[in-house]
């Protein structure tokens, strides 16, 4: 007959048991955690109008290429070997390495592993991608900061909204939340990643802020949405007034502030949803006496037919215009302004000044 029950065991520390092994009721300070990170800082390449950063890739057929950061997705898009472009505006079909996209097609498949997926009209920092979904490894620098990830291996491009006429390099890296080099930075003790991105100084840091030198300025602290961009009550465009430098006074144009703000650093400029746009241009060509001229909608900027010191020489006030930014979620009474002349530099052709305020998508955000 079975009778069912309880059963008693004694466990003690086995005398050939290794010496960190330990059994009783000691009670210890707390001390520090071992399970830092590693911070990484990676260092801009100095020859594009977009920041670039080298990586190398299993898989492209050139060791430590040139790649965009995208920190608001988690997916990464490589130039195949055989990638073919749409035709565009005055450029016929053709390679993706030629004009308007002049992409780095680096990626060979012919070795990797593919996940058995492709994909199809999938958008990457403003480029319309199809192709084949590959698993590669992805290294930054030394072959201690590696990482295995998806790559979306592009092999027809069908639009170029971000870098039209900019070289698209080998590709876009996504940084974003829940990719895996953002997952490799997370403080297992505070459960959050911190980043600092200073591309003044050619500079984004991994698991440091190195933020010392703004400890003691005013600052936003902002909660993205589930998409990871950030709602706006205030969108406006004007001027500040002032006397000697101090501010004395301030007019700001109203805009639609329905479409929420993604910061990029895969993109040059400014960017307009096409309401916004339209309500824009008009502003640009009053204070330029009209004689700004906004290009068709593939390109990225306006113009001004003379040197960007001609323009704010000629042009009254024209370094104290500015965009003014108040954010919902902002956790104090603080605004951003951005000067207009932030998105202003001299063209390669003589004499002309070019402002990066672009037109972008009807679904894309500010």
């Amino acid at each position: 007959m079975h009778h069912e029950g309880y059963v008693n065991i004694t466990l003690f520390i086995n005398k050939n048991a290794m010496s960190g092994a330990y059994m009783g009721n000691d009670q210890y300070l707390e001390g520090e955690s071992p399970f830092g990170i590693n911070p990484v800082t990676l260092t801009a390449v100095n020859d594009n109008t977009v920041a670039t950063f080298r990586a190398s890739i299993n898989g492209t057929t050139v060791t430590s290429a040139k790649y965009y950061l995208d920190f608001s997705s988690t997916r990464s898009v490589v130039w195949s070997t055989d990638c073919q472009r749409s035709a565009f505006t005055g450029f016929g079909s053709g390679p993706c390495s030629t004009a308007p996209v002049n992409a780095k097609m680096h990626y060979d498949s012919s070795e990797q592993q593919s996940l058995y997926q492709t994909f199809t009209d999938e958008s990457f920092g403003g480029f319309t991608v199809s192709g084949d979904i590959y698993l590669t490894l992805i290294c930054f620098g030394t072959d201690t900061n590696c990482r295995y990830s998806q790559v979306y291996s592009g092999t027809k491009i069908t639009a170029d909204a971000w870098l039209y006429q900019e070289s698209a390099e080998a590709g876009i890296l996504g940084m974003g939340v829940e990719s895996p080099f953002w997952n490799s930075f997370i403080n297992p003790g505070t459960l959050s990643a911190i980043y600092s991105i200073n591309l003044s100084n050619k500079q984004i840091n991994f698991g440091t802020a190195d933020d010392n030198d703004y400890q003691t300025l005013d600052s936003l602290a902002l909660t993205s949405l589930a998409n990871y961009t950030y709602s706006l009550t205030t969108f406006q465009f004007g001027i500040v007034y002032t006397d000697n430098g101090t501010p004395q006074s301030q007019y700001f144009e109203k805009l639609d502030n329905w479409y929420p703000v993604q910061f990029a650093t895969n993109f040059f400029g400014i960017g307009l949803p096409p309401a916004l746009y339209d309500q824009m241009t008009p502003l640009l060509a009053d204070i330029t006496n009209n004689e700004i001229e906004c290009m068709p909608d593939n390109y990225n900027y306006c113009q001004i037919q003379q040197s960007c010191a001609n323009v704010t020489a000629d042009f009254a006030n024209m370094n104290d215009f500015a965009f003014k930014f108040e954010f919902v979620s902002n956790s104090n009474s603080n605004y951003l302004r951005v000067p207009l002349s932030a998105f202003m530099a001299d063209g390669s052709a003589y004499n002309t000044c070019l402002f990066y305020v672009q037109k972008l998508g009807a679904a894309d955000n500010l």
